[in-house]
C-alpha cells in the first residue's frame, strides 16, 4: 500500500490530528543511504564518506545509516571499519542475529576462527534456522581436515607412524563429529545444495553411517540427473 495510502486511512481512524508531508528520519536515512551506496558504486569514495560522515552527524542514531556506512567500508576493504560498526548495530539490536553473521565471515577471513565460532554460534542460537551461519560454522570447524589428510598420506608404515596415523584418524573424525549437527542443521533448509550434500555423503562414509551416506548419494544422484 503507497505511504500516502496509508497515511490517509490512519487518518480515517483518528490516529493523526494533523496530516502533512514531513519526511520522516528513517525515509530521510534511506535517502542518504541510497545516495552514499551509489557514489561509492561509481568510485566516488571521498564523496561518499563525506556525506555519510554528514549523515550521521544530523541522525546519530539511525540504524539504517549504521548499516549503509558498514557496507559501504566493507566494499572499499576497511575492514576493521566495517567490524566496528556492526558492533554498533549490535548495540541497537542485540536480537538481531545477522551482525553476528557477518562480524562471524569477518573473523574467519581475517584469520581469527576462534571469534568467528563464538559470533556464529551466537547468530544460531538467536536464530536456529540460519543455514548459512550452520554452513560457515561447520566449514570452519572442518578448516583442517585436508591438511590432516595430508599428514596422514604423507607417513610410512613404521609402527610410529601407524601409531601416529591412528591419532590423526582420530582426530579427523572429532572434527566431522563435532561439524555434523550444524550441516544437517543446514541440510534441513538447503535439501537442494548440491555442495553440502557431497560433503555430508563424505562424512557419513568416514563414520561409516551407511544408512545415511545411501540417502545423500541418492539425494545428489537426483539432482544431478
Amino acid at each position: 500500500m503507497p505511504q500516502s495510502q496509508d497515511r490517509n486511512t490512519e487518518l480515517l481512524s483518528g490516529k493523526y490530528t494533523k496530516p502533512g508531508e514531513r519526511m520522516s528520519e528513517s525515509v530521510k536515512g534511506d535517502i542518504l543511504k541510497n545516495v552514499v551506496l551509489i557514489l561509492s558504486s561509481r568510485g566516488e569514495n571521498d564523496k561518499a564518506i563525506a556525506l555519510m560522515k554528514e549523515a550521521r552527524l544530523e541522525n546519530p542514531t539511525d540504524i539504517t545509516l549504521v548499516r549503509a556506512e558498514a557496507e559501504m567500508v566493507y566494499k572499499m576493504g576497511d575492514i576493521a571499519r566495517y567490524d566496528e560498526l556492526m558492533q554498533q548495530v549490535l548495540a541497537f539490536d542485540p536480537t538481531d542475529p545477522e551482525p553476528y553473521y557477518n562480524i562471524g565471515v569477518v573473523a574467519a577471513a581475517s584469520g581469527n576462527p576462534v571469534k568467528a565460532m563464538e559470533f556464529y554460534k551466537k547468530a544460531i542460537e538467536l536464530k536456529p534456522d540460519y543455514p548459512s551461519a550452520q554452513v560457515n560454522l561447520g566449514a570452519l570447524i572442518l578448516r583442517d581436515e585436508m591438511k590432516i589428510v595430508d599428514e596422514m598420506n604423507s607417513l610410512g608404515m613404521s609402527k610410529a607412524d601407524s601409531k601416529k596415523y591412528d591419532a590423526l584418524e582420530a582426530k579427523r573424525e572429532g572434527l566431522y563429529r563435532e561439524a555434523l549437527p550444524y550441516l544437517e542443521a543446514a541440510y534441513a533448509s538447503r535439501g537442494n545444495n548440491p555442495q553440502l550434500i557431497r560433503k555430508l555423503k563424505e562424512i557419513y562414509s568416514q563414520l561409516s553411517m551407511d544408512a545415511k551416506f545411501s540417502e545423500m548419494k541418492s539425494k545428489l544422484s537426483e539432482l544431478e540427473n
